[in-house]
């Protein structure tokens, strides 16, 4: 694998969610932080890639969320290399408080031509800085899984893309599609009869336990988006959700990026596992391919 590195964070108040816990988004853009300083060094500084005409995009990420934490805890962040392609690497991420590993991801980074915009070889001389080409042993790039086909009733919602849903790069941060799709689970359950409230008055809450997300292309500020979700492979205390993000354009649809999210029933208050509450199941029935 590649070089090991690690970086220390304190969550911020800012970062956290009505539950108390940090917010699902915040933990990619630990991510992208670390990532970013681990492919840094004194003689390679961030703007070398820009003046090699290269650039490292996301083009994967899966997150999943072991426990859950919250202001002011303390953590380290382990990420390091562990498998290329032709184009692109795998970059593992260790979330950690003291010994305690409370989530763990991986990312899929491309690296991008700027001339282009497509992807182009990655050899020696861009493995250098990210600890060589010897470091990183070749492998398989992660599929996206497929889920079934949609039920009888589908749900969409709309967005326009904020100018703050941006980053330096001048597209929409891939964490930002956390946040979209966390506002559409709770949009979906609220169209079906069962908003935040009734759930929380009978007892329960819906919590993200991993996040499968493939980016497709960049989305940009004021690009008019419709998110299109269901449900599919109902279990005992979890279900997995699926959303397909699109750019309405004037020649048609085009398909900007799709997830597939495991969700879980907990009580609330406690966040102890909770069996699918049929009234709720019942009211969702149409939203769950079979």
């Amino acid at each position: 694998m590649g070089p090991l590195f690690s970086r220390e964070f304190q969550v911020r108040y800012t970062e956290m969610d009505s539950y108390g816990h940090v917010n699902n988004a915040a933990y990619l853009r630990w991510m992208q932080e670390a990532a970013f300083e681990a492919s840094t060094a004194p003689d390679f500084p961030p703007e070398r890639w820009a003046e090699l005409g290269r650039a490292w995009y996301i083009r994967d990420t899966e997150i999943e969320y072991l426990r859950p934490i919250s202001y002011p805890d303390r953590f380290t962040l382990d990420t390091w290399l562990s498998a290329r392609g032709s184009a692109w690497v795998r970059r593992e991420y260790v979330f950690r408080r003291g010994a305690e590993v409370f989530a763990r991801a991986f990312s899929i980074w491309v690296l991008i031509d700027l001339k282009t915009g497509g992807p182009t070889v990655v050899d020696a001389a861009m493995l250098a800085p990210l600890g060589g080409l010897e470091a990183v042993p070749l492998g398989q790039r992660p599929r996206f899984a497929e889920p079934p086909p949609p039920p009888v009733q589908p749900f969409t919602s709309h967005r326009v893309v904020d100018f703050r849903d941006m980053d330096a790069a001048g597209h929409v941060n891939n964490a930002s599609y956390i946040a979209y799709i966390g506002e559409c689970a709770w949009d979906v359950s609220a169209h079906f009869g069962w908003p935040a409230e009734r759930m929380h008055t009978a007892g329960f809450a819906v919590f993200a336990r991993r996040h499968q997300i493939s980016y497709l292309q960049s989305a940009y500020h004021g690009d008019a988006l419709t998110l299109t979700t269901y449900g599919y492979d109902l279990k005992r205390v979890m279900a997995t959700r699926h959303f397909r993000i699109e750019r309405q354009t004037q020649s048609g649809a085009e398909l900007v990026a799709r997830a597939n999210s495991l969700y879980v029933w907990v009580t609330y208050p406690g966040g102890q596992p909770l069996r699918t509450p049929p009234e709720y199941l019942e009211a969702l029935q149409p939203n769950l391919a079979g």
